[in-house]
């Protein structure tokens, strides 16, 4: 499991904290950018669409300011998971 800090972010929300658990939204994005780079998986190797993102916590930390923390879990075509947790910090 490979861990990231991905820092800063901001995303569409107005009350609520953001939801940023879609496979097109930032965390799944930087994470999937991050394993491309380091080489450890390749486009043609993942379905990035069913990506699958999981808001594990999410915490106030400033005015319109969240610390979010996301499990995604990408599958590779061999059927074999790749699960990365993100740590993001995102606003409106």
């Amino acid at each position: 499991m490979i861990v990231l800090d991905l820092t800063p972010m901001s995303a569409w929300a107005i009350a609520n904290p953001p939801n940023c658990t879609s496979p097109d939204a930032w965390p799944a994005g930087r994470a999937f950018s991050y394993l491309k780079n380091a080489n450890l998986i390749k486009n043609e190797a993942l379905d990035f669409k069913n990506a699958k993102v999981s808001r594990l916590t999410s915490e106030k930390i400033g005015k319109d300011l969240y610390r979010q923390v996301h499990l995604i879990r990408f599958l590779k075509a061999s059927g074999e998971a790749v699960l990365v947790i993100t740590v993001n910090e995102v606003s409106s």
